[in-house]
């Protein structure tokens, strides 16, 4: 996925790649929460019965409002199932999130002024597994980075 993210940018040299750490599939943004939040909803989710398989990214294309070239493909039952499970727990455990629907894609590029729809040669397969929590921190130069969100990886104040 780095390498079509790396073509893109070539074409396009201003705008700015994702990281290849940080690449990754969002089923439900949630914004800040608390730490008890956090771990509840971390334990639920690694412990949910979540269909596993492989999603096939056929296509490129871009969010001309957002500035964002994504990759993505059909839609998937797969997906469909996943969202629907985490969505359905975020609702049970009194989580807020955004409720917008689902349109699943991966972020290549941002600060795209322009952009394009094309279709891959060939796909690139995306396994899909159980859901993780991610947080996000940035590093020294200020860059974002996304890591599963563990009780252990976040500083708290005492």
């Amino acid at each position: 996925m780095d390498a079509l993210a790396s073509a893109l940018q070539q074409q396009a040299p201003d705008t700015r790649r994702t990281d290849p750490d940080n690449l990754h599939l969002t089923l439900a943004f949630i914004g800040e929460m608390s730490l008890p939040d956090a771990a509840r909803l971390s334990r639920l989710l690694t412990t949910m019965a979540s269909p596993t398989g492989t999603w096939l990214i056929d296509h490129v294309g871009w969010f001309a409002q957002a500035g964002v070239a994504w990759a993505a493909g059909p839609r998937h039952v797969l997906l469909d199932d996943v969202v629907r499970l985490v969505r359905g727990i975020l609702d049970a455990e009194a989580i807020d999130y955004d409720r917008r629907p689902f349109v699943p894609h991966i972020t290549l590029l941002r600060r795209c002024r322009s952009g394009t729809t094309l279709k891959l040669d060939t796909p690139i397969a995306w396994m899909v597994a159980g859901p993780v929590l991610m947080t996000s921190t940035r590093s020294a130069s200020g860059r974002l980075q996304y890591r599963p969100w563990s009780s252990g990886s976040i500083d708290v104040p005492r």
